[in-house]
């Protein structure tokens, strides 16, 4: 496997009003466990400076099939039970390709 192989992506997650910190709170929740998933390299939490209402994941997978597996697996599924509450507009997600 090589960093070619890698996937990187950013997430946005808006809040509903109000709900900031508990979208924030159900975020920092999963994060030790998925640190943990088979092919996790990097997934960092991070809230904007400028919208408290707008959290952005950077996530860095190994490969398509650790990312797949984690779209698919229980950590983020008991995060996405959540999103209809909290979050105000479907979550954004944006690929990336590393210019080397």
């Amino acid at each position: 496997m090589t960093d070619q192989d890698q996937i990187q992506l950013i997430a946005y997650l808006f809040a509903k009003p109000g709900k900031a910190q508990a979208l924030i709170d159900a975020l920092l929740s999963i994060v030790p466990a998925v640190l943990k998933e088979t092919g996790c390299i990097a997934y960092t939490p991070h809230i904007s400076r400028e919208n408290p209402d707008m959290v952005v994941m950077y996530e860095i997978w190994a490969d398509q099939a650790t990312h797949d597996a984690h779209a698919k697996g229980a950590n983020l599924g008991a995060l996405a039970a959540q999103f209809g509450d909290l979050l105000a507009e479907p979550l954004r997600v944006e690929p990336l390709r590393r210019l080397d």
